[in-house]
């Protein structure tokens, strides 16, 4: 990949300079590092932000191929000549913001690193060992099936389709062996993600002392919390319910808002079937085995059964006409919230009497 020349105060620097690479992984508490560590920094460190705590857009831009960033709207028309004039700037923009850094240790966070090609990863590899002395990457690896738990919300939750559960895999070695083979399999450390485990049970804090610096937790911020079972039941029948060709559409602006107040719905947790369970770790066995040999222990093969289990979205739909009552109370409780959230339940009331919330 062609990357402009390194700024001069760079190349001329006769600091040690260090790169913290945090890659994830997806769903272990990355964008409470990314927001606390954006806001305030870890003593002794600089957090490198570009454009918001969130590096992935970054990270895209500088590293991917063409055809991965013409996926991106604004630059689905661009020419190669205009792509690579664009990651020149950014580049210069990012050489500008090292040169100016307080620390020597820099900080980059993103949980797109994990989904780089493999030439992509070595285009950062390059990028970043002509400006750092030394570099070390670091993976917060969740246990297969809490992820696919909590994978699969947080596509509810940004308004993905509900029709069919199929849950993303965690795909551990997809994810990071390329980092093994590119940066060297001693400088790519690995550390479940169990609360815990964790120092003081928070993941900034135990992030900031695994990479030998200080976070205070008073100044931890806290992002993307559970919804209860309920909750989501009520996610996932407004998406079976929904039909595209005959319903106006659903807003996104209340679709957030809805999930902002049902974040606060104090209810069940929820799991998978023992079923669901047995056959999603026979199809990942073999990636298991991968990541439990780079672990101190081992990955858990099984999960809690606590509260409500499903093993298909359709699952969730008892509970919801059973709950709908109490759900729409409580998300009305908070009306000033919307106006338009009224409308959004009412709509959904009328909803509920169709056929695929029974039979969907």
């Amino acid at each position: 990949m062609d990357f402009a020349p390194v700024c001069s105060f760079l190349a001329a620097s006769e600091t040690i300079m260090k790169a913290i690479l945090h890659i994830g992984m997806h769903k272990t508490g990355t964008s409470s590092i990314q927001a606390s560590f954006a806001q305030k920094s870890p003593k002794g460190s600089q957090y490198f932000n570009h454009g918001g705590g969130n590096l992935n857009g970054w990270a895209r831009l500088m590293f991917s191929a063409d055809a991965s960033i013409r996926e991106l709207k604004a630059l689905r028309n661009a020419t190669p000549e205009q792509i690579q004039a664009h990651r020149h700037e950014i580049q210069a923009q990012s050489d500008e913001t090292l040169g100016t850094a307080h620390s020597d240790t820099i900080i980059f966070s993103a949980e797109y690193f994990a989904y780089l090609a493999p030439d992509a990863v070595q285009a950062l590899m390059e990028w970043l060992s002509k400006r750092f002395d030394q570099i070390e990457v670091f993976a917060y690896i969740r246990d297969p099936l809490a992820f696919v738990r909590s994978s699969y919300q947080q596509r509810l939750k940004a308004m993905a389709a509900a029709h069919h559960f199929i849950p993303d895999m965690p795909k551990y070695q997809y994810r990071f062996e390329k980092f093994e083979n590119v940066f060297g399999k001693e400088k790519v450390h690995y550390r479940l993600f169990r609360r815990d485990l964790l120092t003081d049970q928070n993941v900034v804090t135990d992030f900031a002392e695994w990479v030998g610096l200080n976070y205070d937790i008073t100044d931890v911020l806290t992002e993307n919390k559970s919804l209860s079972a309920e909750a989501l039941a009520f996610l996932v029948a407004a998406r079976l319910a929904y039909q595209p060709k005959t319903d106006p559409p659903l807003p996104s602006t209340n679709h957030s808002l809805l999930v902002a107040r049902l974040l606060h719905h104090k209810g069940q947790k929820w799991s998978l079937t023992p079923s669901c369970q047995k056959q999603i770790m026979q199809d990942i066995a073999v990636d298991c085995d991968w990541m439990d040999a780079r672990l101190d222990t081992c990955l858990q093969r099984n999960d809690s059964l606590d509260g409500f289990s499903i093993s298909n979205p359709k699952d969730f739909i008892p509970l919801a006409l059973e709950s709908f009552p109490v759900m729409r109370a409580f998300i009305l409780e908070d009306l000033p919230l919307a106006k338009s959230l009224k409308a959004l339940v009412n709509d959904l009331e009328k909803l509920r009497t169709r056929e695929q919330w029974t039979t969907a």
